[in-house]
């Protein structure tokens, strides 16, 4: 498998996006998101290296993932000292913010379509999980937007989920799949 070399500001993008809830603790909240994504980046770096070791450079990726493993302890610790500077519901708001922002960052949105025929959006909602939601009807198709999360997947979970129903969908792999992305846009608003 080729794997690439993780790129701390990818990482450090999810991090930025998070926003305190009150803004004299931004910067504080900024910094915890900020170690605990770097703290993700060297953990993954050194994932990287360990997988390298059967190649003829196994001692410098070696030395590589000691380093790493040994920068995710600091910046662990770094996470924890400045975990102790916030109010607990900064903590939790800005955790979630920054799971979410991962999510959306590594997974994108992933669009299902789901036969209009001899069912409802109600009856759809009904097989979905929270990471999935009905997101308009068009023509003959009632579309499925969401996340795959865990083992709430569109094709491991949802699809099959739906067809136990007798409820024939697919993933949508190009918007212009679609017959109609005019009645689309305005079932959406």
């Amino acid at each position: 498998m080729n794997r690439q070399i993780p790129d701390l500001q990818q990482y450090l993008k999810a991090a930025k996006a998070v926003k305190a809830i009150n803004p004299t603790h931004q910067r504080a909240v900024t910094k915890y998101a900020e170690a605990h994504r770097r703290v993700d980046f060297h953990v993954d770096v050194a994932s990287f290296a360990a997988d390298q070791v059967d190649l003829k450079l196994s001692k410098i990726y070696q030395k590589a993932e000691r380093k790493h493993l040994a920068l995710e302890e600091q910046w662990f610790d770094k996470a924890l000292e400045i975990e102790s500077e916030l109010p607990k519901r900064e903590l939790t708001n800005a955790a979630r913010q920054l799971i979410k922002s991962i999510q959306e960052q590594e997974t994108p949105e992933i669009t299902i379509r789901v036969t209009k025929e001899g069912t409802t959006e109600k009856e759809v909602e009904s097989y979905l999980p929270s990471n999935f939601r009905v997101d308009a009807t068009v023509q003959s198709w009632i579309i499925v937007k969401g996340f795959n999360n865990a083992g709430w997947t569109a094709e491991g979970y949802v699809i099959p989920r739906l067809g136990s129903g007798g409820i024939h969908s697919v993933v949508e792999r190009n918007p212009h799949e679609r017959l109609n992305d005019s009645l689309y846009a305005e079932g959406n608003s």
